[in-house]
């Protein structure tokens, strides 16, 4: 059994693309007698492969292109966040899991910098009073839907402190509530 693709030159027009297949013909004593096959154009379904090949590479690099960006964007936001003296902070909303914070934030609950604290529970990071009094606000951040606006006053490893918060919900493209941001700026002084 034969089969092949190729490419037919003709002076008249484009080269086409061709699959020939073939297979032997037997007499009864077991002779070869000769072949029989087919040729078929398959110039359009090598254009699509041809296209869709182009394609592939182009999305490859577009994707490449597009994850440096994401990656650099990612990397000037962290910085601009780690630099501001403000608290910042991500709480999941089914774990109150920690998913990011600025280093800000790390050092005013005692630890050295985020990458400490991120991945932690609130309960981990905080007493069992200061965890429920927390636990209760992004609660009702989550089942409100709306943001939570409060000054209030937290005692921190290094004394009391003074805060003005913000903690607004975090929502997927389908509306769900996922998690909250908070901002709290310590105007002690």
């Amino acid at each position: 059994i034969f089969s092949a693709e190729y490419q037919l030159h003709r002076q008249e027009d484009d080269p086409r693309w061709v699959q020939e297949k073939s297979a032997p013909i037997f007499s009864e004593q077991g002779e070869l007698l000769g072949h029989v096959g087919t040729v078929e154009d398959i110039s359009a379904h090598k254009q699509a492969e041809a296209a869709i090949r182009q394609l592939n590479e182009t999305l490859e690099h577009q994707n490449h292109h597009l994850e440096q960006l994401v990656a650099q964007r990612t990397s000037e936001l962290e910085s601009l966040i780690n630099s501001m003296p403000d608290y910042i902070f991500v709480i999941e909303r089914d774990t109150m899991r920690i998913s990011f914070c600025n280093d800000a934030f790390a050092q005013g609950i005692d630890f050295v910098d985020r990458q400490q604290v991120q991945g932690k529970t609130i309960f981990e990071c905080f007493s069992p009073e200061q965890s429920h009094y927390f636990q209760e606000q992004n609660r009702a951040v989550f089942e409100s839907g709306t943001a939570l606006h409060l000054n209030e006053t937290i005692t921190l490893p290094d004394g009391e402190h003074h805060f003005e918060t913000f903690k607004i919900p975090l929502r997927r493209q389908d509306g769900e509530i996922y998690a909250l941001l908070g901002i709290s700026h310590d105007y002690t002084q």
